[in-house]
């Protein structure tokens, strides 16, 4: 497996440098997934990005029933760890703003998520008369509900 570092973000980093434009990458919390966060060299990566970001987004795109967003992607611990190999003056901490609408097709049970701006999530839940429940295991409000044979669910932080 080839390691995502120093050759690729060098490389670019040389070709770019003389335009004065900057270079960041993005890399999720540190765990031992060898398909997703182990294939990146996050300290190689500190020392030749202008940046890094610390993704708090797209932590499940194709499972039924999942939040954009786990909060304990950006807590103190998985901050300090990239902290350990990314000089701090060089962090971006990146947070989503929208969410997604997950529709299970009740006939089928395959599931569909669609991309959702904030503002389509309150007028969705403003249409169909929804309250926001907040779960406190996931520390963002949940709505669900059934309509066009499918059922619905959403979770977001507002």
């Amino acid at each position: 497996m080839e390691m995502v570092g120093e050759g690729t973000i060098g490389e670019l980093k040389k070709f770019l440098k003389p335009h004065g434009i900057k270079i960041s990458g993005d890399v999720t919390r540190e765990n031992d997934d060898p398909f997703w966060s182990k294939s990146l060299e996050r300290k190689a990566l500190g020392k030749i990005a202008d940046f890094i970001i610390i993704m708090g987004y797209v932590v499940h795109w194709g499972e039924p029933s999942r939040r954009v967003c786990y909060l304990d992607t950006l807590d103190q611990r998985g901050i300090k760890l990239l902290m350990k190999e990314v000089p701090a003056h060089k962090i971006i901490v990146a947070v989503p703003f929208y969410t997604r609408e997950w529709v299970t097709d009740l006939s089928t049970n395959k599931v569909k998520s669609h991309d959702r701006a904030m503002a389509e999530i309150d007028r969705i839940i403003s249409s169909h008369g929804l309250k926001k429940v907040w779960n406190e295991k996931t520390l963002q409000n949940y709505v669900e509900y059934t309509a066009h044979c499918g059922k619905y669910q959403i979770w977001n932080r507002r």
